[in-house]
């Protein structure tokens, strides 16, 4: 597997590839995928009723690694809303993604640090 790790921000590329069944192209990459639970939520969400809701998540379910579902604050909030019987957030996907990218617990801790001559990098 590659060093590069991939940040799925949003349920698009799957909704895509199912449509075309090509679903399988998304491992040809040999990376890492990170889906935020959020967007998996999404995509998820219906699995007794829709077909799609059902192979996206069987397709995940089936290839952990490469994806790797990161559990957010917002995921659990939105989960929780919904547990209550209150719809989804529309643009919760758009804040779990800002948070991720943002905190000290999110995606830094996919980055590799690097010390040289005293300075600190990460690629």
């Amino acid at each position: 597997m590659k060093r590069c790790t991939i940040v799925i921000p949003d349920a698009g590329p799957f909704n895509s590839l199912w449509v075309a069944d090509q679903l399988p192209l998304l491992l040809a990459l040999d990376m890492k995928m990170i889906v935020l639970d959020v967007v998996y939520d999404e995509l998820t969400s219906d699995t007794d009723n829709y077909q799609k809701d059902r192979d996206v998540k069987d397709f995940i379910s089936a290839n952990q690694p490469p994806f790797i579902i990161e559990e957010t604050s917002v995921g659990q909030n939105e989960r929780q809303k919904v547990a209550r019987g209150e719809k989804r957030s529309k643009n919760a996907g758009e804040i779990a993604i800002t948070d991720f990218m943002t905190s000290e617990s999110g995606l830094i801790k996919y980055l590799t640090v690097k010390v040289i001559s005293g300075e600190y990098f990460t690629h």
